[in-house]
C-alpha cells in the first residue's frame, strides 16, 4: 500500500517483512579463471569437470537475478535455498505452510502428505470373463 501519497513511506514490500534478516543470496557470481587457480597444477579435467556445468559455467544453486538461469535450475533440479525454512522467517502464504513442518523431527518418515492409493481388484467371474474374451470375442454368458 501506498499511503495515498500522504507520508514518505512509499511502496510496501510485504516478502520482505517475511524474510529471515541473517538470509543473504549472493548477487555475483565468483570468476571461474579464481576458481581454476584453486586447483593443484596436473589435476586432470575430469576431476575439474564435476564442479562446472557446461551451460551455467559454475553451477552453485543460485540465480545472481536472472530469471533465464532460475529456470535452467528448476530443470536440473539444483536450486538453493532448498526450502522455506533457509530464506523466511515465517510462512507468507497458505502454500508455504507444509513446508515449514517438513524439518519437524515428530513428522520425520510419516506419509501423513502422500495421497492414499487403492488398486483396482477385479472379482474371480471378472477375470474368467477376460480370458473367455482373449481366446473367443463373441464369447457370451
Amino acid at each position: 500500500m501506498d499511503w495515498f501519497g500522504i507520508t514518505c513511506y512509499g511502496v510496501a514490500d510485504p516478502i520482505k517483512d517475511f524474510m529471515d534478516p541473517n538470509y543473504n543470496e549472493p548477487v555475483k557470481m565468483e570468476n571461474v579463471f579464481e576458481k581454476l587457480k584453486r586447483y593443484p597444477a596436473g589435476t586432470r579435467l575430469n576431476d575439474i569437470s564435476t564442479d562446472f556445468d557446461p551451460y551455467l559455467g559454475t553451477c552453485d544453486g543460485y540465480a545472481y537475478g536472472s530469471f533465464d538461469r532460475l529456470d535452467k535450475m528448476r530443470k536440473k533440479g539444483f536450486l538453493k535455498p532448498v526450502g522455506p525454512l533457509e530464506m523466511y522467517r515465517k510462512s507468507g502464504t497458505g502454500q508455504n505452510d507444509f513446508g515449514f513442518f517438513l524439518k519437524d523431527t515428530e513428522l520425520m518418515g510419516k506419509d501423513w502428505h502422500y495421497t492414499k492409493r487403492l488398486s483396482r481388484i477385479n472379482s474371480e467371474m471378472t477375470n474368467f470373463f477376460n480370458e473367455c474374451l482373449k481366446s473367443n470375442k463373441y464369447f457370451r454368458m
